[in-house]
């Protein structure tokens, strides 16, 4: 047995005061014969030795009470094996995996949840003597370790828990388990304690049942561990966020209309009416709407600028305060292209006549022609710059070599864009040995038709409106009845647009006239007619100039698709094309700016190939919300949009089963898991289950009934007494 208060033992000496009242009582007086009193003698023996059992029998019971009353206030505990305790001398080892995760920045009743689990965590650490050993897990900073090993240094835990503060990054409990479970193994301590201070999230224990049916039962610890489970928080505050965001237009001008989507989720059960969402490009706001939000459920709002400037644009999505303001913005990046380097391989200018016409009238406001156009001839295609071209159009091209193929291959997949239009010079058996299998895309079956004007023609049967192409040229209630003036088609190379290929427009006899596939990052768009007058009207209709103006935009915007990626993650960014062409000799200065300003030197690897030169700045670990810039010699080359974890957002709690099926997944027995939470009772559950069980309600019981029992001895050796006298003074 041991006492947790052991000075108040001293209070035992005030045991002996029954005994010492009982010993005053019993002095010896002289004694004086009366004769008068001579009858005394006759009493019955018997009857004063009942008196004097009372009597001890009172001394003890006093003398117990005030005994078990002193214990009650040392509070003494049981120890052993039985009780699951290893004694107060054996040294333990503690493993804290505290729960920094922003979630933990909401508030209850008590305050702010995150310092609740700090002044938890400095509670435990109070708690340990010397010989003893801990370690702190923050999950935002798994899977790398905080320490390599449980430390003495008790002052450094607590400076580390004082400086902790809530991350934006996501973690993952089973992962700090694990990593608790290695740490314990290198432990020697007969105590092995683990401690999970969190506001156990329902996100951070996902499938449970079928995680565990498929893994089984680990044993990771051992029988003698002690595991502690905080429950931070005592209710779930409700919020609302930004769950996610996306640019929906595929064709990105300056001084065009941009749409954006956001989807935002309201975890609460109160429905949100009239809920203000909020559009900013480069920190300027630029649209406003308004949504209703069912109880736990979401809406998606679309919005529209106009860019006005060309380059990188940084934007985010914001909503009104609420419980958490970590995830009342998302961030995203849009490359708004100032110049589109469209290079036209053919035959001759009559092949590409009408392309170049379309191209060269696409000046923006500013007068400045978005594309820089250079025609070659086929023969030039093997030595062609394609390190800084966006798109290559190539217009009735005889043939391709298999080297002309694979390097067309590379330019797609590095992401370029490729549009391809027959003509009356190609060797369609050329292209399905060559160029169309390397793309991986069906190869042409025939050609339909005769050129020139007069003939049967072909039409136009169907668009598929809801393609990129087409988002914004017809009113959104129109546009499943949306018709564009179809053009005569004389001559067409038929073939099908095959499973990876999607038709955006189809001819009357139901083959393709201009079909899109993607190849990795770039993209591939291929028309069956040449754009030429023998072959087709279509050079000659409306829709003409601004499609092909479209079509040459979008397969360009794939190359400049930004990166992205969630706090906390390690981020790899390819830098290829453009600046990067000219890089190979190095000497430049590269560094990541973070959204706060900080900047760190950043040292990228060389990638060159026969069409790109690019850079590979590896595992780049972005711990902050917002933008981050690549920056070379100080001039911004790439952003990266960074966020934070949707199902952070979502602050339900988990129940307490599903806590405990969790943790005996790794081994750990339902009687070694102990339930808390942050209010002052932690300690004292804490050294109970350490030094063993508690006996000082044993001990108050103990003293209420000595009491009672004090009192009803004491009544009946009162009333006893008096019989007595009254007997005597009778005779």
């Amino acid at each position: 047995m041991t006492f947790l208060n052991p000075l108040v033992l001293f209070g035992l000496a005030a045991a002996a005061i029954p005994l010492i009242l009982h010993l005053l009582n019993l002095r010896k007086l002289r004694t004086i014969e009366f004769s008068t009193l001579t009858f005394l003698k006759e009493l019955q023996r018997t009857s004063i030795r009942r008196l004097k059992l009372r009597q001890i029998i009172l001394l003890i019971l006093r003398t117990a009470l005030v005994v078990f009353i002193v214990l009650a206030f040392a509070r003494p505990t049981l120890r052993g094996s039985l009780l699951g305790s290893m004694g107060t001398h054996a040294r333990t080892s503690v493993v804290v995996i505290f729960d920094d995760s922003f979630s933990m920045a909401a508030s209850d009743q008590k305050g702010e949840l995150f310092n609740q689990a700090k002044e938890s965590a400095l509670q435990l650490i109070d708690l340990l003597k010397e010989g003893d050993e801990a370690a702190i897990l923050r999950i935002s900073e798994l899977p790398s370790l905080t320490m390599d090993e449980p430390t003495h240094d008790f002052d450094a835990l607590r400076k580390l828990i004082a400086e902790s503060s809530v991350s934006c990054a996501s973690g993952s409990i089973e992962t700090a388990v694990r990593i608790a479970a290695k740490l314990m193994s290198k432990t020697q301590n007969a105590n092995k304690e683990l401690y999970i201070a969190s506001d156990l999230q329902k996100t951070l224990f996902p499938q449970l049942g079928v995680q565990r049916a498929e893994k089984g039962v680990e044993e990771l610890f051992s029988p003698q561990t002690r595991v502690f489970v905080i429950n931070v928080g005592s209710e779930t505050a409700h919020n609302t966020t930004v769950d996610s965001v996306a640019v929906v237009s595929r064709i990105l001008e300056v001084n065009r209309p941009v749409s954006v989507a956001a989807r935002v989720r309201n975890y609460g059960d109160t429905p949100l009416k009239d809920y203000v969402a909020s559009l900013y490009l480069d920190g300027v706001r630029v649209a406003q709407r308004n949504l209703d939000l069912d109880a736990w459920g979401s809406g998606t709002v679309e919005f529209t600028a106009i860019p006005k400037r060309s380059g990188f644009l940084s934007g985010h999505v914001a909503i009104e305060s609420d419980a958490l303001e970590q995830d009342n913005r998302r961030f995203f990046t849009v490359y708004m292209p100032e110049r589109i380097n469209v290079l036209l391989a053919s035959p001759s200018e009559t092949d590409v006549h009408f392309l170049w016409l379309a191209l060269a009238a696409s000046a923006g406001d500013s007068g400045t022609n978005l594309f820089r156009t250079q025609r070659i001839t086929p023969a030039q295609l093997p030595i062609a710059d394609l390190k800084n071209t966006d798109v290559v159009i190539c217009a009735n091209v005889p043939t391709f070599s298999p080297a002309d193929a694979e390097r067309l291959k590379a330019f797609v997949e590095l992401g370029g864009g490729l549009l391809m239009f027959p003509g009356d010079a190609m060797d369609a058996a050329n292209y399905n040995s060559t160029i169309m299998p390397a793309l991986g895309i069906p190869g042409f079956e025939g050609r339909s038709g005769t050129a020139g004007e007069g003939q049967s023609a072909l039409s136009f049967e169907r668009i598929d409106t809801e393609h990129p192409l087409f988002v914004g040229m017809f009113e959104p209630s129109k546009r499943d009845r949306a018709t564009i003036e179809s053009p005569q088609v004389f001559v067409a190379m038929k073939r099908q647009a095959g499973k990876q290929g999607r038709t955006i427009i189809s001819l009357s006899d139901q083959t393709p006239f201009l079909a899109e596939y993607s190849l990795a990052s770039g993209t591939v768009m291929i028309f069956s007619s040449a754009p030429v007058r023998s072959w087709t009207d279509f050079p000659l209709k409306g829709i003409f100039a601004p499609l092909i103006h479209r079509t040459v935009v979008y397969a360009a915007a794939q190359e400049r698709r930004t990166p992205a990626g969630l706090v906390g993650e390690n981020v790899s960014v390819k830098i290829s094309r453009g600046a990067a062409a000219g890089l190979r000799g190095g000497g430049l200065v590269y560094k990541l700016r973070s959204p706060d300003g900080a900047e760190e030197l950043l040292q990228p690897e060389y990638q060159t190939t026969p069409v790109r030169t690019s850079l590979l700045f590896s595992k780049l670990r972005l711990g902050l919300p917002g933008v981050y810039e690549i920056r070379e010699a100080e001039k911004p080359i790439e952003p990266i949009a960074v966020n934070i974890a949707p199902q952070e957002s979502d602050l339900r709690k988990a129940a307490a089963d599903e806590a405990v099926q969790f943790l005996r997944g790794f081994g750990i027995a339902s009687s070694q898991i102990n339930m808390t939470s942050v209010d002052g009772e932690l300690g004292r559950v804490v050294l109970q289950s350490r030094l063993g069980v508690e006996l000082w309600k044993f001990c108050v019981a103990i003293a209420l009934v000595l009491a009672l029992a004090e009192m009803a001895v004491a009544r009946d050796s009162r009333k006893k007494q008096t019989e007595l006298s009254s007997e005597a003074t009778g005779r």
